[in-house]
């Protein structure tokens, strides 16, 4: 059996955060349909924010403290479909845009079949691939299958050193067909780190336990 995974390179960055366990948190319903609860502070970007829009959508609007580049470029890729943002309207600046992206592939995968000896194995080459990937070294930090509503989701963290970027990636089989990427990511700083682990975990729980 050969382990495959799908990787998602966007640009990720991200002012300092400050979260924790106490954090209050808000309903919001993705334009995948389905419910998920996160802590405060993150604005859904998808297509009824971003397409069909004939003047351009500004931070302001949204309540962001954002980059209007990065907002653009994010706006872009709503519109082509299959993809939705949430935007950190908590710290974002418009030096750091900190952001989660979720995208749906075309391709099937699960991963409750695979050995804990494929894993490792899958683990051990990450740090390559994604090196080749990114076109500079990368720093893999993390990389198992963990387990959401009782769905096995593929999750590993890197960082890009050069860059003071720390990336989050969950891989989540979506249906019989479609996988749904998850990429989070943000300056290299432990309060960001905090608030998106708990962000992107938040969201994977809400993908897993719409079928339940």
């Amino acid at each position: 059996m050969t382990l495959r995974v799908l990787y998602l390179v966007i640009a990720l960055i991200a002012a300092p955060l400050c979260a924790s366990a106490a954090d209050p948190t808000s309903s919001s319903r993705s334009t995948f349909g389905f419910a998920v609860e996160l802590p405060s502070g993150w604005v859904l970007l998808g297509p009824n924010e971003a397409a069909g829009k004939t003047a351009r959508l500004t931070p302001n609007q949204l309540g962001l403290k954002a980059s209007q580049k990065d907002l653009d470029e994010y706006c872009q890729r709503v519109k082509k479909g299959k993809v939705e943002f949430y935007l950190d309207a908590l710290l974002s600046t418009e030096q750091f845009t900190n952001n989660i992206s979720l995208q749906l592939e075309d391709e099937a995968n699960d991963y409750s079949g695979y050995t804990p000896e494929e894993i490792r194995t899958f683990c051990t080459t990450l740090s390559a691939d994604l090196s080749k990937t990114w076109g500079e070294p990368v720093s893999v930090k993390g990389c198992e299958v963990v387990s959401s509503n009782n769905s096995a989701v593929l999750a590993f963290s890197y960082i890009v050193p050069t860059q003071e970027k720390f990336i989050l990636q969950y891989v989540i089989p979506f249906n019989e067909k479609q996988t749904m990427l998850l990429v989070g990511g943000g300056h290299l700083n432990k309060e960001v780190i905090g608030r998106m682990q708990m962000a992107i975990r938040a969201l994977a729980a809400g993908i897993t336990g719409r079928r339940k």
